[in-house]
């Protein structure tokens, strides 16, 4: 069993403690541990996630509740040097949300997101617990009596989930995360993008190569 402690983590969450579980290798596979579930993680992971987005704030006034999808593809490797407990995330979010002004109105965005993740390992916990944090952009498109505009804004994302094995290299996962926008959503207005999103989904670990991983 090794413990090692994450020069990034203490950068990012303010030295926060957390326990680092046992970290088996299994051929090219690293078999993650945390209580009684086994958590399989791979050299690479691809995750495909039913959203449910809500504004929140005064996004809330403009906009309605609404149903996406999330893609994130996960690197395990880069971040092996700091700690095995971090891992890289390229994500994307689509979702389209409908205007409380008018009918046949919408906001679509498109969020490209490059997170963090760090893997909070809790003894005797049924699961993995971990959190990520990061920015990308917004890339957004408003419908307004039938005309589009079009506006491109920074975003930043911070967020907990909750992973399980399901069977062989399959995890189910759960994600809660705040998205902000720091400048008008919608063409027009003064108000920030402010989101809460509910996520859901299958995550599919595999490996490259036949060596395996120190």
């Amino acid at each position: 069993m090794k413990r090692r402690l994450g020069l990034c983590l203490s950068i990012l969450f303010l030295s926060a403690a957390f326990g680092f579980g046992a970290n088996n290798v299994l051929g090219n596979r690293q078999l993650r541990q945390s209580g009684g579930d086994n958590v399989k993680q791979g050299d690479f992971g691809i995750a495909l996630k039913a959203l449910y987005g809500m504004p929140s704030g005064l996004s809330a006034n403009g906009l309605n509740s609404a149903i996406g999808a999330n893609l994130t593809l996960a690197d395990h490797n880069t971040l092996n040097f700091i700690s095995l407990n971090l891992s890289l995330e390229l994500a994307a979010d689509y979702i389209v949300y409908t205007t409380r002004a008018g009918i046949g109105n919408s906001l679509t965005t498109l969020n490209p997101k490059l997170l963090l993740r760090y893997d909070v390992k809790i003894p005797d916990f049924p699961g993995l617990l971990y959190l990520e944090a990061g920015g990308g952009v917004s890339m957004e498109t408003l419908n307004l009596l039938g005309v589009s505009y079009t506006n491109n804004d920074p975003l930043y994302q911070g967020g907990i989930g909750y992973e399980t094995g399901l069977a062989d290299n399959f995890n189910l996962q759960a994600v809660v995360s705040y998205v902000y926008v720091p400048e008008s959503s919608i063409t027009g207005a003064t108000r920030d993008g402010a989101y809460l999103t509910l996520s859901l989904g299958i995550n599919y670990e595999f490996s490259l190569g036949g060596g395996k991983k120190k």
